[in-house]
């Protein structure tokens, strides 16, 4: 009788152990489904894991984001933007909080975008941008500075 039970206690072990064993290995194949197919369906590369959940993609297309970007929360980026360094091996970006980045714009190198700013469509960050100021153009100049 015991012999049965300890018997019945180890295959249920086992089975707990596959299935779980299985499910793990199921979630990894999963996630890499869904990252490859969002990647090839929206042109999306995501590398970085330094981005806070209130972070908001506006039109999700075409982004390009480098692996050691720091964003801030509540920021909005929107389409065809790119973030990353200036080279192999370079620095990145660092972006405050609620920081707002417009359509083909790119963040490039070791720039530091302060909390509140607003970089507009199409411009081209190469410098650091102070906080609550606006800027644009290529290369992005200041156009406004909004009180605190």
């Amino acid at each position: 009788m015991r012999l049965w039970w300890f018997a019945l206690r180890v295959i249920r072990y086992a089975i707990y152990r596959i299935n779980r064993t299985i499910k793990i290995i199921a979630n990894w194949i999963y996630a890499i489904f869904v990252f490859r197919s969002l990647q090839l369906a929206l042109c999306c590369q995501v590398t970085t894991r330094k981005i806070p959940k209130s972070t908001n993609f506006g039109h999700p297309i075409g982004i390009v984001i480098g692996e050691n970007v720091k964003i801030g929360q509540n920021c909005c980026i929107y389409q065809n933007v790119t973030i990353g360094a200036d080279r192999v091996g370079g620095e990145y970006p660092i972006i405050g909080n609620n920081v707002i980045v417009g359509a083909n714009s790119c963040i490039i190198g070791k720039v530091t975008v302060g909390d509140n700013a607003v970089i507009g469509a199409g411009s081209v960050v190469v410098k650091d941008v102070s906080a609550n100021s606006i800027v644009a153009g290529n290369p992005a100049k200041v156009i406004k500075l909004c009180a605190g």
